[in-house]
């Protein structure tokens, strides 16, 4: 039959009075009117309707209100329904529900500013899922995981730029920025993502018009299907093939070195130490900025004699100089 409980307040714990947890030939509805449900073991049922498990904390509170019950995972609870059944997990906050949005199978399959109430969700919950429904928004609960950007540098001054999400949660689609000085942006192009998934996906764009013998910014505005956007994180793209000429002194040196160059980008660039027996000594990565470009190399960690220095910018011939390192 069905299992229906309300607790006024003070919340429960899904194993105590049975230490394996919830079994129901119908629907399962646990709810909470002030405090936590801890989901510590198993809830199975055989309906498979579209309220097949509903678990409710705080009930009593209203949508946009954090406190006041929360659903948090102990240990590995797993939910299962019939076929097709949904489970609905209510809880307040994406941050207070410990494990919440991992049960799940992660942010795809959350709701934000609903409630029992809620008649029609956004997305729609699709059978055989298993939701959880907060009664805040989440600023950690991102709508585009992403993994990585990477930018490639083609023939004819042409730029391939790549990009994957772990997870996608109401994604419509990216607009793909450009700027020559990181400040001005301007849209070369929109792809479509793929709206809601936990699949890992992987986007490929190419800019046909970037500047010659230059460096440019990349950087993707995701937009959301209710229109709401968020800005990703900028990436560095230079195609010049040219080294970049470098002024070090005073050299030899002891214990500090300046070295000069000019840069074309903002970001970071490496800095290698290579010995006499052609093995990386040391590693500096420092931030460079568009334009004159002076930093101070500490040499302490280096003994004595000579080093080959080595610049490595993305995209372009590592630059080099010789540096003798005295006592």
């Amino acid at each position: 039959g069905n299992v229906s409980y309300v607790d006024a307040s003070g919340g429960l714990e899904i194993g105590i009075v049975n230490p394996t947890g919830i079994y129901s030939t119908g629907p399962v509805l646990i709810e909470t009117l002030d405090g936590n449900i801890t989901l510590a073991k198993d809830i199975t049922t055989d309906d498979g309707s579209a309220d097949a498990i509903i678990l409710n904390a705080g009930k009593s509170a209203a949508i946009g209100t954090a406190t006041g019950g929360d659903i948090v995972v102990s240990g590995t609870p797993v939910l299962t329904t019939g076929a097709e059944g949904i489970v609905k997990l209510f809880s307040g906050s994406h941050e207070n529900s410990t494990g919440l949005t991992s049960l799940v199978g992660g942010s795809s399959n959350t709701r934000t500013s609903v409630d029992e109430t809620t008649g029609t969700f956004s997305p729609v919950l699709s059978e055989d899922n298993a939701y959880a429904l907060y009664r805040v928004e989440s600023a950690s609960l991102l709508p585009v995981e992403l993994l990585g950007m990477q930018s490639r540098c083609l023939e004819d001054n042409q730029v391939e730029l790549t990009w994957q999400t772990a997870s996608e949660l109401n994604a419509d689609y990216f607009n793909v920025m450009r700027s020559a000085d990181g400040y001005t942006w301007y849209k070369i192009g929109t792809v479509a993502a793929n709206g809601t998934t936990n699949e890992l996906s992987t986007y490929v764009f190419t800019d046909y018009e970037r500047s010659a013998n230059s460096g440019n910014y990349y950087r993707l505005h995701q937009v959301d299907y209710d229109g709401q956007s968020e800005w990703l994180p900028i990436i560095t793209s230079n195609c010049s093939t040219e080294a970049i000429a470098m002024n070090l002194y005073p050299n030899p040196a002891s214990h500090l070195a300046v070295l000069e160059f000019d840069m074309e980008f903002k970001g970071t660039i490496t800095l290698q130490f290579i010995n006499n027996l052609g093995r990386i000594a040391h590693t500096q990565v420092v931030n460079v900025q568009p334009g004159f470009n002076r930093h101070y190399l500490d040499l302490n960690p280096l003994t004595a004699g000579l080093y080959q220095l080595v610049m490595n910018v993305p995209g372009q011939k590592p630059s080099m100089l010789k540096l003798v390192v005295a006592q």
